[in-house]
């Protein structure tokens, strides 16, 4: 697995957290449930959608459920890109 697509995909996720509460992304916890965020199932599936778009791929919309934190949800969507040959694009903050 490649730890820079990893490290990517967790630096996007902090900011658009980060983004969405309001917070500094210095103050977003990555190994967090998602769900002490206090992000609701609409967020959940917003956030989902908002990283697809971003990775070029569609993602389930359960996967914050099965992958409830920053981590783990990285590194599960890190694996599952370098097993179909995916790379993901420098990944520069939350969407605009």
């Amino acid at each position: 697995m490649s730890k820079q697509q990893q490290d990517d995909i967790e630096n996007w996720l902090s900011d658009l957290i980060a983004e969405i509460l309001e917070i500094p992304p210095s103050k977003v916890d990555r190994t967090k449930r998602f769900d002490r965020y206090g992000l609701d199932s609409v967020a959940a599936v917003s956030v989902t959608g908002m990283l697809g778009k971003h990775l070029g791929r569609d993602l389930d919309a359960t996967a914050m459920y099965d992958y409830p934190t920053i981590s783990t949800l990285s590194r599960y969507l890190a694996e599952s890109m370098e097993a179909e040959g995916i790379k993901a694009e420098s990944m520069e903050g939350a969407p605009q």
